[in-house]
């Protein structure tokens, strides 16, 4: 819902108009905070206003034409302290919005729709329907209408194949009623008779609604322009996107149908004036409905011929190829052919070009013949048949205009598909230069979109940007299309995934308003990428599986580019056995159909899972993905056996594979591969400052481009790298709740070889703790209680060393001292097994002893308690250099890290006494240092709570108290400040301290 909320600034009103059903009250509830009301708009007309921070008035159509200007009048003298929303089923009137203070923000239909995907959650999680097509036959059926989305969950729970618009307009249904009561009710005379000819007509342009003024006769229907701005502000009509903008107004398919009885008859003549001024508009499919309709068949041919490229490739071909099927002009049949491939259905589309094929003389076909059927080849898979069918076509030199430009277009994207790069370059550029000699835009988009295929790096982009704006002016939305996919593709691999995001759904869109099947499992799959990397994964998923949806009907084997994302999606959530199916059909698939696109990057997948799970097949996927690659390709599939590698410690193997990962994806200007190759060299890279420097160059691309998950996995990584200061530590670990937050299970970092975590780490804060290669060490492998006793006293000292006869002293203070030294060292030993169970590191490596005594080996150990007062001290010296932002992320970070005492277990302890009183006043510090930058940084709020928290632990710390009073007392929070003051005083009289003295302002003190 895009209503924001309140409280955005003083003096604001909002004001939401649109019809019943849309979600007005709701926004109203949403945007109200705990201290406003939401009323009924006749319950304020009298009596006192109530007294609050904001105030929603509902249902402000139930007020006539005198009452409006009087209630806005009332509202007008609240104080612009209070925020106002207002909601009305209908226009308000214009004498009420001008007594209304300051400006008003309107709100309306296109603010409550739902899109796709939030439709798409309605109906699985209200109506149990997980078809991950129904969603789109929803949204076109309602525009995302709430009320009419969920008439339709009702339907499609009942019957997943029903019609939608027939079966909620039907006489007598729901929500046939429900349109009757809540809408048409409400319309003026004759606008219900309208919305039901429009339906069966067309968009409502200007000049059809002049038309039809003498067919619907109304109180305004000489103010047509006034009646449809009326059903556009209430969402009766809606402005669905078009090609650059916003395209003509169009009634909601479902209010329509619910009215298309009382549509009014549409005399001949009328019929003919509303062609013509669909015709004027350029809105050719509209404009053969209306001359369809009429009967003139002439016109219809007239259209076709004329204007037959565009009507074919403006949307909705098999309607064009349905209303055209009675033709038998030759020129119309190629329009049809054109049309049902476009729509997907090539079979149809040769069968319609047979007759005209087997009138062309000898071997030679007309060019534009010759690029329709080879379109339809080429659509089903095979090149070499269409390239064939292009060679038909005799040179007949340049200046034949958009149609022999098209025909060297399609000749240079076959070439390039069968390999032939350098023909295929000849080509485009001789189609190029006859589109700019041609100059229509039709003929520059296509040549563009032609260069765009051979080109690389910023050359493609200058193309696909050109090609794109020609297509628009052209009105050429097939081609749009095709451009918005390839730039989709070329942004994802520029790691600019944001961007992506945005282009991807543009190619969603036109792909589907431009019909067919062919490039929208591609434009699915590009934003199911780009929706990944940004971390939505829910959306993600949902789109790649509408592109598996969609490719099944195309045929069983198209289906592996939408469940490589799967498989993909859900490797990275943990999901193995589910990561592992979806690869495995991916893989099936890709191997039947020989799609490498799919099968390489779906082998590289399923080796890595392999690899996770010590399956010995891992390695064999992985180097079968790099036989099978393609240059292109090769850049996956290395990352593949690189990563593979590294799971199972093959280190010459990943260090070979990610040295060519590296290059091949430079080489290839591929930055999202490069940063994932950048990651990979990390984690083979044994230098823990070599590490550092190759995530934070891989990091710099992810951040580039928004990869939110793999900016938190690297952020994760180089916290744990051996050497990681302070202000690493604590963004790992804001990284790391972030992959929490996104579902993303922490096995998914892959720790490198100079990771830290392959240390042994100690946790003395709390519960103590041993973790050996991740795993805890259960309390049976330390055989006694005096071996962790042991341990917990040389943590205790620091790392420094502890003499052989006061451990000895400390653990049995009571027995024979001749005893003692032989079991401090069985007590040793075990400790050094429990540190190293598999005998891999000299003994000296974890414990280290002389004839001073022990010590533990800081270097090779992490200890919990060790880094929180290293990173305290950091968070000091950070703040001596003026970086209070960088402190504060450390001293926030330490605050979450501290879960009690240090050695609470050992609380009688006179050894663990110094530690322990160390980290309490450190603790202390934090606290203070926390709260003092938290106000300096202007978060008043956060600094009071960091202040009561301080105080607890310490409640006679009287600089604490003033700086809680001040703090309060400057915030406003008068009477919190008064009682802060109240406890300052009885702490310190509670310990004979001079109390405070209140002087007249309680921030002076």
């Amino acid at each position: 819902m895009g209503i924001e909320t309140a409280r955005d600034r003083d003096g604001l009103v909002r004001l939401i108009v649109a019809a019943a059903g849309y979600g007005k009250s709701a926004a109203l509830e949403i945007a109200c905070p705990a201290d406003g009301l939401v009323a009924p708009a006749t319950s304020l007309l009298d009596g006192d206003l109530p007294a609050v921070s904001f105030l929603g008035v509902d249902d402000v159509d139930r007020l006539d034409a005198h009452d409006q200007p009087r209630l806005a009048h009332r509202l007008g003298q609240v104080p612009p302290s209070v925020t106002l929303m207002l909601a009305s089923r209908t226009p308000v009137a214009a004498a009420a919005l001008a007594q209304l203070r300051g400006p008003v923000f309107r709100s309306g239909p296109a603010d409550l729709a739902l899109g796709e995907y939030r439709v798409a959650r309605v109906l699985e999680e209200e109506y149990a329907i997980d078809d991950p097509e129904a969603a789109s036959a929803v949204v076109e059926a309602t525009d995302g209408w709430p009320a009419l989305v969920h008439f339709a969950g009702d339907v499609l729970r009942r019957d997943p194949t029903a019609d939608i618009v027939e079966h909620l307009a039907r006489a007598g249904s729901g929500c046939a009623g429900w349109v009757d009561a809540h809408v048409a009710a409400l319309l003026p005379p004759g606008t219900a008779s309208l919305l039901g000819t429009l339906f069966r007509l067309g968009p409502a342009v200007p000049g059809v609604m002049t038309a039809l003024v003498d067919a619907v006769p109304g109180p305004r229907a000489n103010d047509p322009e006034a009646v449809l701005r009326e059903l556009e502000e209430t969402g009766l009509v809606v402005r669905r996107p078009g090609l650059d903008r916003s395209g003509p107004p169009t009634v909601v398919p479902v209010v329509g149908a619910c009215l298309a009885d009382r549509a009014a008859a549409v005399p001949g003549e009328v019929l003919e004036r509303v062609a013509r001024a669909y015709e004027e508009e350029g809105l050719w499919l509209s404009a053969l409905r209306a001359w369809t309709t009429a009967g003139d068949e002439r016109a219809v041919i007239a259209l076709a011929t004329e204007h037959g490229r565009l009507l074919a490739r403006g949307g909705h071909p098999d309607e064009v190829a349905e209303l055209l099927a009675a033709a038998t002009d030759p020129s119309v049949l190629l329009v049809r052919a054109e049309a049902l491939r476009l729509a997907g259905d090539t079979e149809a589309g040769r069968r319609i070009l047979r007759p005209l094929l087997e009138q062309s003389r000898g071997t030679d076909l007309p060019p534009g013949l010759a690029t329709c059927l080879a379109g339809c080849l080429y659509t089903e898979g095979d090149h070499r048949a269409a390239l064939a069918a292009l060679d038909r076509v005799p040179d007949v030199g340049a200046g034949s205009g958009i149609v022999r430009v098209e025909w060297l277009a399609a000749r240079a994207q076959v070439l390039s598909m069968l390999g032939g790069r350098g023909a295929a370059a000849d080509v485009a550029a001789q189609a190029l230069r006859e589109a700019v000699e041609d100059g229509t835009p039709g003929a520059l988009a296509a040549a563009h979109l032609a260069a765009s295929r051979v080109s690389t790096g910023t050359r493609k982009e200058l193309h696909l940007d050109r090609a794109l704006r020609h297509a628009v002016e052209a009105g050429d939305l097939a081609t749009a299309a095709g451009v918005r996919v390839n730039q989709a593709h070329l942004l994802l691999a520029g790691a600019r995934f944001l961007e992506a995001a945005r282009v991807g759904r543009d190619a969603v869109r036109l792909c589907t308003l431009a019909g067919g099947s062919g490039r929208l499992p591609a434009a699915m799959h590009n934003l199911g990428e780009a929706l990944m990397r940004i971390g939505d994964y829910g959306e993600a998923a949902w789109q790649y599986r509408r592109g598996v949806a969609v490719s099944s009907r195309l045929g069983a084997g198209r289906a592996g580019l939408g469940l490589l994302g799967i498989g993909e999606i859900h490797r990275e959530l943990g999901r193995d056995e589910q990561a592992r199916a979806a690869y495995g059909e991916a893989v099936d698939l890709a191997t039947a159909t020989g799609e490498l696109q799919v099968l390489v990057p779906a082998l590289a997948g399923l080796a890595r899972l392999e690899a996770g799970h010590g399956d010995d097949r891992a390695m064999a996927t992985a180097t079968r993905a790099v036989e099978l690659a393609t240059p292109a390709l090769l850049p996956f599939a290395l990352l593949g056996l690189g990563w593979t590698a590294v799971s199972l410690e093959q280190w010459p193997v990943a260090r070979d594979a990610v040295e060519r990962a590296v290059r091949e994806s430079r080489d290839q200007a591929a930055a999202d591969l490069l940063a994932e190759s950048l990651e990979l060299a990390a984690a083979v890279e044994t230098d823990p400052h070599r590490s550092r420097m190759l995530l934070n160059e891989a990091l710099s691309i992810w951040s580039a481009g928004g990869a939110t998950p793999a900016c938190a996995r690297v952020q994760v990584e180089l916290g744990r790298l051996v050497g990681a200061d302070a202000t690493a530590r604590a963004t790992a670990r804001d990284a790391a709740n972030t992959l929490r937050r996104l579902g993303v299970p922490e096995s998914r970092v892959l720790h490198g070889a100079g990771s830290s975590d392959r240390a042994i780490r100690v946790r003395v804060l709390g519960r103590f703790r041993v973790s050996v290669q991740g795993r805890v060490v259960p309390l049976q492998k330390w055989r006694s209680r005096q071996a962790r006793t042991l341990l917990k006293v040389l943590v205790a000292h620091r790392g420094r060393p502890v003499s052989r006869e006061r451990l000895c002293e400390l653990l049995w203070p009571d027995d024979d001292p001749v005893r003692t030294p032989h079991r401090l060292s069985v007590l040793l030993s075990t400790v050094r097994t429990v540190l190293d169970p598999d005998k891999a590191w000299p003994a000296e490596q974890f414990v280290a002893s002389d004839g001073r005594g022990l010590w533990l080996n800081l270097d090779t150990v992490s200890v919990d308690v060790e880094d929180y007062l290293t990173d305290a001290d950091e968070a000091a010296s950070l703040l001596q250099e003026g970086r209070a932002e960088a402190a504060l992320l450390v001293l926030a970070d330490l605050d979450r890290r501290h879960p009690g005492q240090a050695l609470e277990d050992e609380a009688d302890e006179a050894w663990a006494a110094p530690l322990r009183e160390e980290v309490r006043i450190a603790q202390l510090r934090t606290l203070r240092r926390l709260a003092t930058t938290l106000g300096r940084l202007g978060r008043a709020a956060q600094a009071q709570d960091t202040l009561v928290r301080l105080l607890a632990i310490e409640p006679f710390d009287e600089q604490v108290h003033r700086l809680l009073v001040r703090s309060l007392a400057g915030s406003g929070r008068h009477g919190e400040a008064e009682r802060a003051f109240d406890r300052w005083r009885e702490a310190m009289i509670m310990i004979g301290a001079p109390p405070p003295e209140r002087g007249p302002r309680l921030t002076d003190v």
